[in-house]
């Protein structure tokens, strides 16, 4: 897929800095997501997004393109140990809620092979219009 050029201004950043707090995985409060039941491992996916944040604020205003976000996200992804669907779920609703923030309109299947694996993921990503 062909990168995108972001716009990044000092609204996104602060957009961004503003939804770390937003991005947990402990339970909801309406009940819908339960969180991650262990602890440890809660603290970690939060600790992981914290940094996935803190390191976009950082480093987007040098690197603005959707290609250095998607890199991100992978390493993000690829460091939280969530065997739970549901909190699978709700770190790609997380990363979906980046994108919203910085325009980018797909993961380009990023979020779908993380999800479902390289076969199935990139076979969900092919029927994407």
């Amino acid at each position: 897929m062909p990168d995108q050029a972001l716009v990044v201004t000092a609204e996104v950043l602060r957009r961004l800095s503003d939804a770390k707090g937003a991005l947990h995985f402990g339970p909801d409060a309406d009940g819908g997501y339960t969180g991650v039941h262990e602890a440890a491992t809660r603290e970690e996916a939060e600790l992981v997004f914290s940094r996935l944040i803190d390191t976009l604020v950082a480093e987007l205003p040098e690197h603005p393109s959707k290609a250095f976000v998607l890199e991100k996200f992978e390493a993000a992804l690829n460091a939280l140990d969530l065997g739970d669907t549901e909190d699978r779920e709700r770190a790609a609703t997380h990363c979906q809620a980046i994108m919203d923030i910085l325009g980018i309109q797909s993961s380009d299947g990023v979020l779908n092979r993380w999800m479902y694996g390289p076969l199935l993921g990139s076979m969900l990503s092919a029927r994407k219009p």
